[in-house]
């Protein structure tokens, strides 16, 4: 069985659905909520909201940063006391 390494953002802080994170584009920097954490690509899809509402969209792991690493949504601790 292959086991898979969790996803870290740029400076190793595991990355979970519901955290929100700082993505480095190209073209701007801006903050998100992490909808989804694709392990088998290296990459995340974040929900951004702009002008024209809200869009789901897909960034390299390595292009994203934790903001809040300390508030982990419950169900997702893992090993929390």
């Amino acid at each position: 069985m292959k086991t898979r390494d969790q996803a870290t953002d740029r400076h190793g802080l595991p990355l979970i659905p519901g955290l929100m994170v700082r993505v480095f584009d190209a073209a701007r920097q801006l903050e998100a909520r992490i909808v989804r954490v694709l392990g088998d690509y290296d990459a995340v899809t974040v929900l951004v909201e702009d002008r024209t509402g809200r869009a789901e969209r897909m960034y390299p792991a390595d292009g994203i940063e934790v903001l809040v690493p300390a508030r982990v949504p419950a169900r997702n601790r893992q090993g929390v006391a």
